[in-house]
């Protein structure tokens, strides 16, 4: 007969065994992306340094109330969220369109690269200040390997950082 000392240590005892956990951002990854243009006021600091995140540097902004950043993702995603390491906690609007057109931030259409608008509010802080961004989903390139081809659907919301 084995002690129950010697039982965790085998790890034969059910009342010490772990339930094998299942990863839920299974296939997520950080999705590579260039700046394909910023609010002609937001001049101070260069927005390559939203690429990688430094406590050191950030894109700051203190003209206007509102600033926009167009981003042009590298691949087709199924995008799952955006993350925004902000230096002051202000409102984000976030959409998503396949093309960099006012109008096709609303409809899906035949996507050949995947554009995200950011819009950031200060509402009464003195600055917008944004470290780095970091769009994060799965490539349809992994997606249509597993279950073929793809469908897009482009979505528009909007996230407050408090």
């Amino acid at each position: 007969m084995m002690t129950a000392k010697k039982l965790r240590a085998d790890g034969d005892s059910k009342r010490f065994k772990r339930p094998a956990m299942k990863k839920r951002d299974k296939g997520v990854k950080a999705i590579g992306f260039q700046v394909r243009s910023a609010s002609g006021a937001a001049g101070t600091g260069s927005t390559n340094h939203l690429l990688h995140y430094s406590t050191r540097s950030c894109w700051q902004s203190y003209v206007r109330p509102k600033e926009t950043l167009v981003l042009a993702l590298e691949t087709k995603t199924l995008l799952s969220e955006v993350r925004i390491l902000n230096k002051n906690a202000c409102a984000v609007s976030v959409s998503v369109a396949t093309d960099n057109r006012p109008r096709s931030y609303l409809k899906d259409l035949t996507i050949c690269r995947t554009i995200a608008k950011l819009q950031f509010e200060r509402r009464v802080l003195p600055s917008i200040a944004v470290h780095a961004v970091q769009p994060m989903g799965i490539p349809s390139d992994d997606i249509e390997t597993e279950s073929g081809p793809s469908m897009s659907t482009v979505l528009s919301y909007t996230t407050e950082l408090t």
